[in-house]
């Protein structure tokens, strides 16, 4: 180990947040950023908005027809609250749900790790359940270190932990007895404290400094410094450099060349930004190497400004000049017009799908043994 990872490797946190496992599960040296983002902002408003709506919809027991639990937030987010609490309302059903946070923390018996908050608890039924915002991703570790400390808490040999994805509106189901859960939580823990390249990444605290992610770049950088300029009938062909096309036909190479090109194109992102800032605090529009430019923003019509004229230009064009609606959208205004009537079948259509190349989570070791014939 060189002395630069070495370095590195003393900023690893010795006490782990049960928040954090999903992440040390990927790479066991991840740092915890200082400060926010403005998605964990509204992640950390929403959760807080949920608990409180739970406690109000108990307290004052208002017609789910009328209730309006979050007049604060944005429709996007009313809607995301509201389907978490009719979510809630199903699996507690008659037995006590608490979202009380003063009630809710979580004592996990793994030595190395803090206690942690849980969102919410329903001992009557033995289940958790835990707010999500974005994207789907895998948090069964953190969910693993919550149960534990609910089976060690109310002495039960099986706990289910509830993932509710509010935007994705899915839930996400996760059962554990106590010996799968305190080997889950262990194995993260005591793993050894090695970097990985991860999905992660580009939120660790350590990123940039990071001798994984440096190396990844400093890789990147060499081969493209021998590729030549792409031509527009190159990409139209899809004709590739000898270089380029070698790393097609093996998929390891492939998998390392996309992972580096990841990690270089997320620092762009912030070179790009840091440029724009300096350029703009010289007072000058251009420098040897770069040149700002205001692109004028799209110039757009709310469609429900030409209510007034639907008739007129025709409903059938105006519907055809917007994008299609989720069914799931479609649905809520139907029952809100038609009550239980069904959607009749004719309306609904599924849309083109469409095939995307994602980089699955690999054993280090694929990445470095020698590759099967």
């Amino acid at each position: 180990m060189s002395a630069e990872q070495e370095e590195y490797l003393k900023a690893a946190p010795a006490l782990v947040r049960p928040s954090s496992l999903p992440k040390l599960a990927c790479c066991r040296a991840y740092v915890g950023t200082a400060g926010t983002s403005e998605a964990a902002e509204r992640g950390t408003k929403l959760d807080a908005a949920i608990r409180q709506a739970w406690i109000t919809l108990h307290a004052l027991n208002p017609d789910p027809q009328t209730r309006r639990l979050f007049p604060g937030l944005s429709a996007e987010d009313d809607k995301a609250c509201n389907w978490a609490i009719s979510r809630m309302i199903e699996l507690a059903e008659d037995a006590h749900l608490d979202t009380d946070e003063a009630n809710l923390q979580a004592i996990v018996p793994v030595e190395g790790v803090q206690p942690g908050t849980m969102d919410g608890l329903c001992v009557e039924r033995g289940f958790l359940i835990d707010y999500k915002t974005g994207q789907l991703r895998d948090y069964r570790a953190q969910m693993a270190a919550y149960a534990l400390a609910c089976m060690e808490t109310y002495f039960a040999d099986t706990w289910t932990a509830h993932l509710l994805f509010i935007d994705q509106e899915q839930v996400v189901t996760h059962h554990f007895t106590a010996d799968e859960a305190r080997e889950l939580v262990a194995s993260i823990v005591k793993a050894p404290v090695v970097a990985t390249s991860c999905d992660y990444c580009g939120w660790c605290g350590a990123y940039g400094t990071c001798p994984v992610t440096r190396e990844q770049v400093a890789s990147l950088q060499e081969l493209a410094n021998t590729l030549p300029a792409p031509t527009a009938a190159a990409k139209s062909a899809k004709t590739l450099p000898p270089a380029l096309e070698e790393i097609v036909n093996d998929e390891r190479r492939a998998f390392q060349f996309l992972k580096c090109f990841k990690v270089a194109e997320e620092w762009s992102k912030v070179i790009k930004t840091k440029l724009k800032d300096k350029i703009r605090a010289s007072g000058e529009r251009k420098t040897d190497y770069f040149q700002l430019v205001d692109v004028a923003g799209k110039q757009v019509v709310n469609p429900t400004d030409l209510a007034p004229y639907a008739a007129s230009i025709g409903i059938d064009k105006l519907l055809a000049a917007g994008s299609q609606l989720s069914l799931a959208d479609v649905q809520a205004l139907w029952t809100e017009a038609f009550g239980d009537k069904p959607i009749p079948p004719n309306l609904i259509t599924s849309a083109a799908g469409s095939s995307q190349l994602r980089l699955r989570k690999v054993d280090s070791r694929l990445l470095t043994d020698s590759p099967k014939k």
